[in-house]
């Protein structure tokens, strides 16, 4: 990544409502895992990982999901679980609304046309509530439900022992017609 260029992703961005409700049901699972929990600012579902981009190409990046009708939906993640080889806990939600993957594979297959490659793994919906956890703890039940209503065009800066997350553009509604909301 050179100076000039943005790392950036996609991601279900949660209300600040939603962001308290999950950062406390999320406090004590990542306290429990020995991990650093995630600051409640950065909790947020990815997606699509777009990477390294130049300045020039957010603006295209911003309209190609403002094309999308992004549907609201309803997640319920029923575990915490910890995924060892990125040292993290995570809340999962196995079962993602049909309108989601389809909104996701939208957005997939445009990023596709510019060009941008996604991560062909399976979609594993979850929000990463804790890093740098020691082994992999077993998974715990949990019952956190998120009616997520926003999409984000997010950018991760680096800053001291972990990354930030900052959005640059924020979709809030149900269609293609709403207007995004710049940061």
């Amino acid at each position: 990544m050179t100076a000039s260029s943005h790392r950036v992703y996609f991601a279900l961005w949660p209300t600040a409502d939603t962001r308290a409700e999950l950062a406390a049901a999320a406090a004590p699972l990542a306290a429990a895992s020995g991990g650093r929990p995630v600051l409640a600012s950065d909790l947020h579902l990815t997606l699509a990982f777009v990477g390294a981009v130049a300045p020039a190409l957010l603006g295209t990046l911003a309209r190609l999901a403002a094309s999308i009708a992004w549907p609201s939906v309803a997640l319920r993640f029923v575990c915490a679980e910890g995924w060892s080889a990125a040292r993290a806990l995570v809340l999962l939600a196995p079962t993602p609304p049909p309108a989601l993957i389809e909104a996701r594979a939208g957005l997939c297959a445009r990023l596709a046309a510019l060009g941008v490659a996604t991560d062909p793994r399976p979609f594993r919906p979850h929000v990463t509530i804790a890093r740098d956890v020691p082994g992999a703890p077993a998974p715990v039940p949990a019952d956190v439900r998120w009616t997520a209503t926003q999409v984000a065009l997010v950018e991760s800066e680096p800053a001291p022992a972990t990354a930030r997350y900052r959005p640059l553009a924020i979709w809030t509604g149900h269609d293609a017609d709403t207007a995004f909301q710049a940061i």
